[in-house]
């Protein structure tokens, strides 16, 4: 019978734990469903962020690939790195005859056999290297040279030299300030029929400091082999170790030098016909592109995806797999031998396990969430940063409209009133032309009422004659209207018919009905102009003269942009800019990474936004193009504050927070676990009882001596002591309980305080009226009165003589001694006032109220071995006890104080002036105040 007895309750604890498993199996499973869901939306959230920033980082490695295919950028770098070497072997026999036969065969390995090559001295003398014939045209060439390196030092003669010799060789519409830039950017020139590139790079011998040398280079393209630029690019870029390729659309082929195969180039033209882009394969993050001036040519890129980026995946992948252990474990538990153990674990490891498991998995779930909450936010953060760099670029398109704005308004106001008084000729528009030519005026036209005309420009007359023909036609309407000589006007600049189509001679006609006074834009035979007519008065208002300006539009927003403030010395973000103009304005970088995405923007028209690392420093990048202003801008920020990778941010917050978990559980589970689990509980909630006020409980100790009875005991006997100090409270005054509780011994002391006495006036004849117990019950609800309102105001009840309350106010922070005793009086005779309508027992109490104050001796009075109380005593007392009786009888008011106590309460309160008292032990008369209530006005 005992054995069965025996595995009958056996059977019982397997059943139970099996039900126990399933519950908690059950639990887990939901849990670990729920984090799944929340690790899924992690998840994504993560590779979400890998792909945008692999995405904006292979635009950029797309924008370095293209552009090392531009042939004049490629070009130009590689004249820079011969010249930098050139200087090197030069610096030891210098630039003779000898040596520079030998760079010009270096060259030739290099560069095309057929160029030609043209050395000169510091002082821009032409030299012959050993085997050369003589320079054809050496002095034209000489004067070039001297235009481009010192255009400041230029004669008049070499002036014309060079002009002419770029006219004959180059060109007839350009002019040598064309090629101003030529030392930093070689140019595409048609040379006698020829297609050549055009540099001009110095030598700088090393280690000296003069000696230096030119070497201008004409190098023909023509016969170049096609697609040597693209297979170029794709070498170098297989040397750095990086995925490139590209891939003919119309031979369906790979171009030579490609790292990416040919299958997969011809997957990835099929996808970008059909509008993807880019993609994931085997861990490598693919970008497409056509090339920019190659629509038959699609260009891709691949980048590896980073090991911290793969780490972090294969991470959420282990924890996905961990989420689901703990439930199918549970599962298992009870076709396994843990049951039986399990039935003998003791209390303390049950505790712990059930613990763990409710403070872990919440802080797990609170830890994804946070991350991905960390994440988002991450990329809030970056977001708003680029957003922010956009917006400095829109700053600086702003800021050119407002200088074209401001130039307008000069031209209407000041410009005009400078020759108001003037006489029109050709010194006012010599001068009006050298003030705007700053600004990118080319032309300044003046013309008098007698058809008579000015012009002023720097330009040739044969270059802008057509513009300044249209220039007048555009207001030839207005011009015969306003009286002037039209007849003259045409045969100095006739009406354009050539190279005008209808649609332009129409739109001249419209616009002549708005032309006055604003800065109109045109685009005239491809060359983008404005213009700007406005009348001059004399100083009777009659029209004298006409004034006609020709801007160069593209020029004169370069200079506009050009005055945009530099970025201060030390400041976290920098303004860069190029111009896609010749001579525009610019500001480039020092990286030549950045400054090739910076061209590329103005070549293409691409945004670019990436981070950028320059000497062990993180940097934010946004480039963009400008718009409309044939340039593009770049700000570079320095991340000072770390916070902006979402992906690391995503896994450290992660990692802390499930390790904090963790950490807190076991720190939970050990600090609450043990034998006096049970114990500890009934301490607590008999502490939060006695918290709350409730001393009523009591704890029944062990019948042990370990040390959870004994604190058992000793919390039992310190309920008790609270307890009658509680009770002990209920009749003693705070500060006498606060004695109470210290050392027995006499104490006195001085002290400022301020006394108030309040009592019921002819109680003894109430008491005559009513019962002992009602004349009891009347003087104690007048006393509580007394009570509430001296405590609510920060005093303390001293004692109660008979059906009078002694109270004391000392000062405090909130507000003055002298004050909260006069609103405490106050307020003790409203109340009274509530008692009179409640119970017609009080109908006929009438109360009075004395507050003195001044300094009063507080302490002890006596027997140490029997009683001890603790008052004031003083004049003080005696003096509120003296207005105290007076208050109230015989028609005086019934609140009554000293005139030099309400002085130091302020204004607060109403009063009234009585006849001075003479109290015993004073020498002179107490001046006396009624207080008849609060002052309003004070108050409000």
């Amino acid at each position: 019978m005992y054995n069965m007895a025996e595995e009958s309750r056996a059977c019982c604890a397997r059943s139970g734990f099996f039900r126990l498993s399933l519950f908690i199996a059950l639990i887990l499973l939901l849990t670990a469903t729920l984090l799944s869901l929340i690790l899924l939306q992690y998840r994504n959230e993560l590779q979400g962020s890998i792909t945008d920033r692999s995405l904006n980082d292979a635009k950029v490695a797309m924008a370095e690939l293209q552009s090392e295919m531009i042939e004049s950028q490629v070009i130009q770098n590689s004249l820079e790195k011969f010249a930098t070497k050139a200087g090197k072997a030069l610096a030891a026999k210098g630039l003779n005859a000898d040596s520079l036969a030998d760079m010009e065969k270096v060259f030739r390995r290099q560069f095309p056999v057929h160029s030609s090559l043209i050395w000169f001295s510091e002082e821009l003398e032409v030299l012959i290297p050993s085997g050369n014939s003589e320079v054809e045209q050496k002095r034209a060439w000489q004067s070039f040279a001297k235009s481009i390196v010192a255009p400041d030092k230029l004669s008049v003669l070499d002036k014309k030299i060079a002009d002419g010799f770029v006219k004959s060789n180059i060109s007839d519409f350009l002019t040598a300030d064309y090629f101003a830039a030529l030392p930093i950017k070689c140019q595409l020139i048609m040379f006698k029929g020829v297609r050549k590139y055009i540099a001009l790079v110095k030598i700088e011998l090393a280690g000296r400091k003069k000696n230096a040398g030119y070497l201008l280079a004409l190098i023909p393209t023509n016969q170049a082999r096609p697609l040597w630029l693209e297979e170029r690019a794709l070498k170098l870029a297989g040397s750095r170790n990086e995925t490139a390729g590209a891939y003919s659309l119309n031979r369906n082929s790979a171009v030579g030098n490609s790292t990416i195969g040919e299958n997969l180039l011809h997957g990835f033209a099929v996808d970008h016909a059909a509008g993807r882009q880019f993609s994931w394969q085997n861990e490598v993050f693919y970008y497409t592109d056509k090339h920019f001036a190659n629509p038959d040519l699609l260009l891709a890129v691949g980048l590896q995806k980073k090991p911290e980026d793969v780490t972090s995946e294969w991470t959420l992948v282990f924890i996905g797999i961990l989420l689901w252990l703990p439930g199918l474990v549970c599962l298992l538990l009870p076709f396994s031998d843990v049951p039986a153990r399990a039935l003998n674990w003791s209390l303390k490891t049950r505790f712990n396990l059930t613990t763990f498991a409710i403070i872990a998995i919440p802080l797990i779930t609170g830890g994804l969430t946070s991350a991905i909450n960390t994440a988002r936010i991450s990329l809030e953060m970056q977001n708003e940063e680029f957003m922010q760099l956009n917006k400095r670029l829109s700053d600086v398109e702003e800021s050119v409209a407002l200088q074209t704005t401001n130039i307008e308004m000069y031209l209407n106001g000041e410009l005009v009133k400078q020759h108001i008084n003037k006489e029109v000729g050709m010194p006012v528009t010599r001068a009006i032309y050298n003030d705007l030519k700053k600004n990118g005026c080319e032309v300044a036209i003046l013309i008098a009422r007698d058809g008579q005309s000015w012009t002023a420009s720097d330009l040739p007359p044969e270059t802008i004659r057509q513009r300044n023909c249209y220039l007048i036609s555009l207001n030839r309407v207005d011009l015969q209207k306003s009286g002037f000589a039209i007849d003259v006007i045409d045969k100095a600049f006739p009406p354009p018919t050539r190279g005008f189509s209808d649609h332009i001679l129409q739109k001249t006609e419209l616009l002549q009905k708005d032309l006055h006074n604003r800065i109109r834009r045109f685009e005239l035979g491809g060359i983008s102009f404005s213009s700007f007519i406005t009348y001059i008065y004399d100083n009777s208002g009659n029209i004298k003269a006409c004034l006609n300006l020709g801007f160069n539009h593209k020029s004169m927003q370069q200079v506009f942009i050009g005055n945009y403030p530099r970025s201060a010395p030390g400041a976290v973000s920098r303004l860069y800019f190029a111009s896609a103009l010749e001579n525009g304005a610019s500001r480039l970088p020092a990286s030549k990474r950045l400054r090739n995405i910076l061209n590329f923007s103005i070549l293409t028209g691409n945004s670019f936004r990436f981070v950028h690392e320059w000497n062990n420093e993180s940097y934010l990048v946004y480039a963009r193009p400008f718009t409309d202003i044939n340039s593009a801008g770049m700000v570079v920020k320095k991340v000072v504050v770390a916070g902006l990778n979402p992906e690391r941010e995503q896994v450290i917050t992660l990692l802390i927070t499930s390790l904090a978990a963790v950490l807190t559980a076991v720190l939970i589970v050990n600090f609450f676990s043990g034998f006096f689990l049970r114990p500890v509980l009934q301490l607590s909630d008999m502490a939060a009882r006695v918290a709350g006020g409730d001393c009523s409980g009591q704890l029944i100790p062990g019948n042990t001596t370990d040390e959870i009875s004994v604190l058992t005991s000793n919390f039992g006997q310190m309920i008790s002591g609270l307890r009658e100090k509680a009770e002990m409270r209920n009749y003693l005054r705070a500060d006498l309980f606060e004695h109470a509780a210290g050392e027995q011994k006499i104490v006195a002391e001085r002290a400022e305080t301020v006394i108030l006495f309040a009592g019921i006036r002819n109680f003894s004849a109430l008491e005559d009226q009513v019962s002992a117990e009602d004349a009891m019950g009347m003087m104690s609800r007048f006393l509580a009165v007394c009570e509430n309102a001296v405590r609510e105001h920060g005093g303390d009840i001293d004692k109660y003589i008979g059906d009078t309350a002694m109270a004391a106010f000392k000062q405090q922070s909130s507000a003055s001694a002298e004050t909260s005793a006069l609103a405490a009086a106050l307020q003790i005779q409203q109340n009274v006032d509530q008692l009179r309508q409640e119970s017609p027992a009080f109908a006929g109490l009438i109360t009075g109220t004395g507050v003195a104050g001044g300094s009063v001796i507080a302490g002890h009075i006596g027997s140490l071995h029997n009683r001890l109380d603790y008052t004031f005593i003083g004049d003080t007392v005696n003096l509120a006890a003296r207005l105290e009786k007076m208050a109230g009888r015989d028609g005086k008011p019934l609140i009554l104080t000293t005139k030099s106590l309400l002085e130091k309460a302020g204004n607060a309160f109403a009063f009234s002036l009585l006849e001075p008292i003479a109290v015993k032990g004073k020498t002179g008369l107490i001046d006396v105040v009624a207080i008849t209530g609060y002052n309003a006005e004070a108050r409000q």
